[in-house]
């Protein structure tokens, strides 16, 4: 058994290779990987996706057609264990009176003639007959060509469309009951019909889409919108699917596959059928981007940007401010900094300056003399002297009062520290970056903080997103630290289900990735199944994952928001603060600053 698991650890690796977007890591390794994912761990990292993702993933090499790589989804739509697929081939898996259409199917993906099937008829092993839509890729696998297959089971919908051929008066029904977004429109293009899925998907009463036209209901690109229309008017079946995209009420960013069919009660009237292929999407994104930089994960607009500027920021030699929320990774992005500049083999020391007396701060940041005040035994060196020649990393710089505010404006203008207890500087040479949760440009406006230190501390400016604002990269950190975490507490947990990862998606995580490793965390301990259930997360996470956070422009008016929160609260501050992503002492003092009484 240990040596079909290594097997399989070794063909996802080869598979993330097959999707040739694996040079990059490998000249990492070349390099030795420098603060970076070793070849190893983006395998594994890689693997967890597979073997939790819902869409089922089968390879067969092409020119003996066995099958050399199932995911567990993959398992379960053919019926077949783990020990038997390697016995297995291509044909093994469907229908006899079928087999040779769909070897035929197969030989096409080989040749790369045909990316797509719908509704192709497989056998499980017990002998049930079942109904696959797949989309496929080439690549190699272990030096031989194989095709990589995308499962999905529509035996349900290829049955219920069975029914509607066979029966017209039962047509409304059955599509209700469908576990895809169904609507019917008329020649008018309105909408008679939307499922219960379809619904759910738009967040929506019936009666608050019925008698609408369809391109109003559904939030379309205007390409998109443009191509279903003109597929709509031409009153034939469209089995061929067409992808789209579609950003729900609540944010969120949907990957649709389209079939339009003739409604067989009424010639006039269309069925439109909507996949939701999002992970799909997001799995295939995985595979062909590099999600990994310096410690950090992600792969959404926001981190790519957060990417470029960290290298052209430590091109530089300047000062630098990093800012964002707490739990964002400000001292990830600074470990970056340090890493990609040319002070990488010297030290990087940081120092957290929140909570600190003067009197301490100021021995810990200039070091002190013996004697100079009780408790100084020895000389010591401070955290400037320390970092010579590297860089400095002052976190929460804008808690420290205005006599140590003044204190480092001489130290970033002179680049001399005189410890405590001496009268002589020491001449060094060190590069400071400075990280903070506050608006410093608020504080210097109000007054607490130092207008010229301020301008002297962002010579440039690194702004980290908080992780609401990158939801699409929660399910690589959420395989991640499941990882880590199985690890850590020696179980075999392999991934989330879809309901715990869709809770995961919509909570608004004040306190960004910290927050979701420790809610991981959590649920790793507290699960008892290989996949993490919706039950095992913590209760704030599952109760505030019921209603998506409020998440606008930044130029959005911060009284708007607040107001629109409450609004949608129905006055609850406590549920308002969670869905701006803050806490509720923080939520308290924004109502009082902005004069808002609820």
């Amino acid at each position: 058994m240990r040596d079909v698991e290594k097997s399989r650890d070794q063909l996802v690796y080869e598979l993330s290779e097959a999707r040739q977007r694996i040079s990059q890591l490998e000249s990492l390794a070349a390099a030795g990987t420098r603060g970076g994912a070793t070849v190893e761990q983006t395998s594994t990292r890689y693997k967890a996706l597979f073997e939790s993702a819902t869409e089922g993933i089968l390879v067969a090499e092409i020119e003996s057609r066995r099958l050399v790589y199932a995911n567990p989804s993959a398992l379960r739509i053919i019926g077949y264990g783990e020990e038997e697929l390697f016995n297995l081939t291509v044909g093994d898996l469907h229908p006899e009176t079928d087999r040779e259409h769909c070897l035929n199917e197969f030989t096409h993906r080989a040749q790369g003639k045909s990316t797509q099937a719908s509704a192709l008829p497989y056998m499980r092993k017990d002998g049930t007959r079942i109904f696959v839509d797949l989309t496929a890729t080439l690549g190699l696998v272990g030096g031989r060509e194989c095709v990589i297959d995308f499962l999905r089971d529509v035996t349900e919908r290829t049955l219920a469309e069975a029914e509607i051929r066979k029966s017209r008066n039962d047509l409304l029904s059955i599509l209700g009951m469908l576990r895809i977004v169904t609507v019917i429109v008329g020649s008018d293009g309105k909408i008679s019909f939307v499922n219960s899925v379809g619904l759910e998907l738009l967040g929506a009463h019936e009666t608050e889409v019925l008698g609408l036209p369809w391109d109003e209901v559904f939030p379309l690109s205007s390409r998109d919108r443009a191509v279903v229309r003109l597929k709509l008017s031409t009153g034939e079946s469209q089995s061929a699917r067409l992808p789209v995209t579609m950003d729900s009420p609540g944010g969120r960013r949907y990957w649709m596959d389209v079939e339009i069919h003739p409604d067989p009660a009424d010639a006039e009237r269309r069925i439109i059928f909507l996949y939701d292929m999002t992970e799909v999407h997001l799995l295939r994104d995985e595979l062909d981007q590099t999600t990994e930089f310096e410690g950090m994960l992600g792969h959404s607009a926001a981190m790519k940007q957060l990417y470029k500027e960290i290298v052209e920021t430590a091109r530089v030699d300047w000062t630098v401010l990093i800012e964002g929320e707490t739990g964002s990774g400000k001292e990830l992005v600074a470990r970056a900094i340090h890493s990609n500049s040319e002070r990488s083999e010297r030290p990087f020391v940081p120092v957290n300056c929140a909570g600190l007396t003067d009197s301490l701060l100021s021995s810990q940041l200039f070091g002190h003399k013996r004697g100079s005040f009780t408790g100084a035994v020895a000389d010591e060196k401070g955290v400037f002297e320390a970092a010579n020649g590297g860089t400095v990393l002052l976190d929460e710089i804008g808690d420290i009062s205005p006599f140590m505010q003044t204190s480092l404006l001489r130290v970033l203008e002179t680049r001399e520290v005189t410890r405590v207890g001496e009268s002589l500087p020491r001449r060094l040479d060190f590069r400071v970056l400075a990280s903070t949760h506050r608006d410093l440009a608020k504080e210097v406006a109000a007054g607490r903080f130092r207008e010229d230190l301020y301008y002297r501390l962002r010579s440039a400016r690194i702004v980290v997103p908080p992780l609401r604002r990158r939801s699409s990269d929660i399910p690589l950190l959420a395989a991640e630290f499941v990882e880590q975490s199985a690890a850590a507490t020696s179980k075999s947990v392999q991934g989330l289900t879809q309901q715990a990862m869709r809770v995961l998606l919509q909570y608004p995580w004040p306190g960004n990735v910290r927050e979701l490793r420790s809610a991981i965390e959590h649920a790793v301990l507290r699960t008892a199944h290989e996949l993490v259930q919706l039950a095992d997360l913590p209760p704030e996470v599952r109760e505030g994952g019921a209603t998506p956070p409020i998440d606008g422009p930044d130029d959005v008016d911060e009284r708007e928001r607040v107001l629109a929160a409450l609004a949608r609260a129905n006055g609850k501050r406590t549920l308002a603060a969670r869905m701006l992503g803050v806490s509720r002492a923080t939520f308290y003092r924004t109502l009082e600053r902005l004069g808002i009484v609820p």
